[in-house]
């Protein structure tokens, strides 16, 4: 994970330097880009912990309990919608404005904030993030995504918000 994360974080990060340097030869939307897809890619390395996995405890497993019935059937929704993602991007788990959770996928630099909502967690579908190690096996990659799925970050990002 570290090698891929790292390439295309250093790619992220150049282009970001580049607009900072000449901002007049960037347009407005892809400097915005360029710094959604850097904070997207961040929010993701923090959703990740290879001393967590597991299942959610505390307000977080309450609300996604209210959302989703249980665990298991948010697991599967998530699943099914990371895998049904068309194309790379990103499927999060989202609080709406109105308190309640939400499973919603994004494309390239869309995230959560851009659609007034508070990301709590989200699994980059992006080929890049399983190839080498899932080859064409996205159903694999989620699997092995909760695994590693980082509910500490995930139930902050909830009380913080």
């Amino acid at each position: 994970m570290d090698q891929r994360g790292s390439r295309s974080e250093v790619a992220l990060e150049r282009g970001a330097r580049e607009v900072i340097a000449a901002p007049q030869r960037h347009a407005c939307a892809g400097s915005s880009s360029i710094s959604s897809r850097l904070w997207n890619h961040a929010f993701y390395w923090n959703c990740l912990s290879p001393r967590d996995g597991g299942k959610p405890s505390g307000k977080l497993a309450k609300a996604i309990e209210a959302d989703f019935g249980s665990f298991d059937p948010f697991a599967i929704e998530f699943k099914t919608s990371a895998a049904g993602k068309f194309g790379s991007g990103w499927t999060w788990l989202v609080k709406r404005a109105d308190g309640g959770l939400e499973i919603r996928n994004g494309d390239d630099a869309d995230n959560p904030l851009r659609w007034s909502q508070t990301p709590l967690l989200t699994c980059g579908v992006w080929e890049h993030a399983y190839y080498i190690d899932y080859r064409n096996e996205r159903g694999r990659y989620i699997e092995g995504f909760w695994q590693l799925t980082n509910w500490k970050f995930a139930s902050r990002n909830l009380e913080a918000a």
